[in-house]
């Protein structure tokens, strides 16, 4: 759960340094850069701690039927590759791709949110 936490602060705090007009690819040492890495590492880690449960998820083909997962795990993806297209080449359809699936990812990271808010108290007062 403390990774959970720690990823809320540092998407809030990405959010927050996110600056279109001054990324480039000479500005990975940004603060946006670096706690947008620090959560990629984060939500890596997350998705390693959660492995069992996303295996069964697939397996039991209900991954679907979880929109909320389906929403979270298709925008966790689809951020991380407009991540690596910054590696490969810096242009402004990138940038645009990046900004879109950052709005998106947000968004449904919020409802992700609210959704396990329950656990998050329950964390939080150790009940």
């Amino acid at each position: 759960m403390v990774v959970d936490i720690a990823m809320v602060f540092a998407l809030i705090i990405a959010w927050l340094c996110s600056d279109p007009h001054l990324a480039t690819i000479t500005r990975w040492q940004s603060s946006h850069c670096i706690i947008g890495i620090v959560l990629l590492l984060l939500m890596t880690v997350h998705i390693i701690q959660h492995w069992q449960f996303i295996k069964a998820l697939t397996k039991k083909k209900i991954f679907l039927k979880n929109k909320i997962t389906a929403f979270t795990t298709i925008s966790f993806i689809l951020t991380t590759v407009s991540i690596l297209l910054f590696v490969t080449g810096f242009n402004s359809p990138v940038l645009r791709f990046h900004n879109v699936m950052g709005h998106f990812f947000l968004i449904i990271i919020i409802i992700h949110v609210i959704d396990k808010f329950k656990k998050f108290i329950a964390f939080l007062t150790n009940k």
